[in-house]
């Protein structure tokens, strides 16, 4: 009969923390294998959260709420929602941070780098690129 999969997972665990192949690591008990199982669920049902790019609305936590139930985490539903609520205020958007400033780094002014921005149908004032780079200041009166 072949290993279940979380039998696999901590087999797979406990050969690189015991040393490889010919070590004797610890049997897993019952409860270590369910928890195991649990955790991975739980982990998969997290990342499908993480990677989720639309809007959190009501259709979306439909079909959030259908995962969960189809993964079999009902008991874990109420902290799972939670979780995956969008938090509020300001999203940010560290890929496009790193893209300015990679531009600003091969010598390309802010309008520049908004053009090039634009291209792309991503729209971002001077002054948004600029917060970006941390450069905007308040200007000094005379």
């Amino acid at each position: 009969m072949g290993k279940t999969l979380p039998e696999a997972r901590y087999n797979r665990l406990a050969s690189t923390l015991f040393g490889g192949q010919g070590s004797r690591a610890p049997q897993p008990t019952a409860d270590d294998l369910r928890r195991i199982d649990e955790t991975s669920r739980i982990k998969r049902a997290l990342m499908v959260r993480y990677r989720f790019k639309w809007p959190w609305g009501a259709g979306a936590q439909y079909l959030y709420r259908e995962l969960i139930c189809a993964l079999g985490l009902e008991d874990s539903q109420d902290v799972l929602m939670d979780l995956a609520r969008s938090k509020p205020g300001r999203k940010e958007r560290g890929e496009l941070f790193l893209r300015i400033l990679g531009l600003r780094k091969q010598g390309k002014r802010v309008s520049q780098i908004q053009a090039e921005l634009e291209r792309d149908g991503i729209h971002l004032s001077k002054e948004g690129v600029e917060s970006y780079l941390k450069t905007r200041r308040r200007k000094t009166q005379p």
